[in-house]
């Protein structure tokens, strides 16, 4: 009888400037993608594969949160498969983390033809897949709590969140 290893992550390369988990396939395409990454931008890219979501390890994700921009590759609905896994647990994390989410968006409906052709209409092929990415600063901050958090419980008004949050420039 074959024995089948424990459901984990496993880091197929290493890299300092970012980290790219994929999810069955995309594992593959994302060794191509850390290669041209290497090549056009001289970034070094930490490739893994994460092979199961159920169960799901976080270990290797939630430490590369922590360290570097991550950036997941599946292909298909992002909002409601690995994309939305890795959203959830770094929603957990007490840390600053940047996270990119590269999967079919809920809006768009892939026509027919040929998977190549679907992905390049998509952004999801190689090349586009490699394109600098842009994280959002807005400015806007989200406050999400109780009533300690609208300041009902604060000793002072100065220590309200919106007048500590005020005197950042």
């Amino acid at each position: 009888a074959e024995v089948i290893e424990r459901p984990g992550s496993i880091v197929w390369r290493n890299g300092t400037d970012l980290a790219i988990h994929a999810a069955g396939a995309e594992a593959v395409r994302a060794l191509e993608i850390a290669d041209i990454l290497q090549e056009k931008y001289q970034l070094s890219a930490k490739v893994v594969n994460v092979r199961f979501l159920k169960p799901f390890d976080g270990t290797i994700l939630k430490k590369d949160l922590s360290s570097m921009p991550v950036f997941t590759l599946e292909d298909h609905v992002a909002a409601t498969g690995f994309g939305s896994i890795a959203a959830r647990i770094a929603a957990g994390l007490d840390i600053p983390h940047k996270l990119h989410c590269f999967g079919i968006s809920d809006g768009q409906n892939p026509a027919f033809g040929a998977i190549s052709e679907l992905r390049k209409s998509l952004g999801l092929d190689t090349i586009s897949s490699t394109n600098p990415v842009q994280f959002k600063n807005d400015g806007k901050i989200i406050i999400y709590g109780t009533s300690i958090a609208q300041g009902g419980c604060v000793s002072r008004p100065g220590l309200m969140y919106s007048n500590v949050l005020s005197l950042i420039d």
